[in-house]
């Protein structure tokens, strides 16, 4: 029986993928976009939160490999260490979200060395991390924060995406045993629970944005007093 054998370039394929009129082969990605499935938002690899106690937090290993790009929101009071992890990445830091000495920031890394048992250290007091690995994500847009005191929501600012498709990460600092929740269709929230004491709480969200509308989700702990503080910080990602 004879068996039809297709080629491209010289090259034998069972099937051939076209983006843009153009054939792509067995090619799956480019310029960070899926064209196995002609397109598409970036993919988050893999997540991880952890609180610490009063001097320093190390979280659980998360596999990485992958990922084409790092985010991690830090939570902590008076923060001085440096960030690091265990492949040796270099971090951007972006604004803090402040109130008195209690911080909320985001720290990226794009084109990061990556894999398994891949874990994330800072050294201060009181910290906390969440951290989201992603692939697909090409470069910084903008940022914001904000703060609120006394009440259970904030809102980290609007932020009007350069371009039709990017990444909007949002973060929060909170001191309080709360769960917290995050509206305007955020998604994959990672939490690491107010540990009196040891570390603040914190938590991370994404939403990946497709029609150029500004964003500003609100969030939300479970109850308040006039103690609450929250702080809250925002960033967009281009992809």
């Amino acid at each position: 029986m004879a068996v039809l054998v297709k080629t491209l370039n010289g090259l034998a394929y069972s099937s051939v993928k076209t983006l843009n009129g153009l054939a792509v082969g067995s090619i799956s990605r480019i310029n960070g976009l899926d064209v196995t499935s002609g397109g598409g938002g970036p993919t988050l690899i893999a997540s991880t939160s952890k609180g610490g106690i009063i001097s320093g937090v190390t979280t659980d290993v998360i596999n990485t490999s992958g990922a084409d790009f790092l985010v991690l929101a830090l939570s902590a009071f008076s923060p001085s260490g440096p960030l690091t992890d265990n492949y040796a990445n270099t971090w951007i830091p972006l604004s803090a979200a402040s109130i008195g000495p209690v911080q909320c920031r985001l720290f990226y890394c794009f084109s990061p060395s990556v894999g398994a048992n891949h874990t994330f250290t800072f050294g201060s007091f009181y910290p906390a991390i969440a951290v989201q690995a992603w692939s697909g994500v090409t470069s910084y847009d903008d940022e914001s924060g904000n703060t609120s005191t006394g009440v259970a929501t904030v809102s980290p600012g609007s932020i009007t995406p350069a371009q039709s498709n990017e990444l909007f990460i949002s973060a929060v600092t909170f001191n309080r045993s709360d769960t917290t929740s995050i509206d305007s269709s955020f998604t994959d929230l990672v939490q690491s629970n107010f540990n009196p004491g040891n570390s603040f709480g914190v938590a991370i969200a994404s939403k990946v944005v497709t029609s150029g509308a500004a964003q500003n989700p609100q969030w939300t702990i479970a109850s308040s007093d006039v103690s609450t503080e929250l702080e809250s910080v925002m960033a967009a990602f281009k992809f």
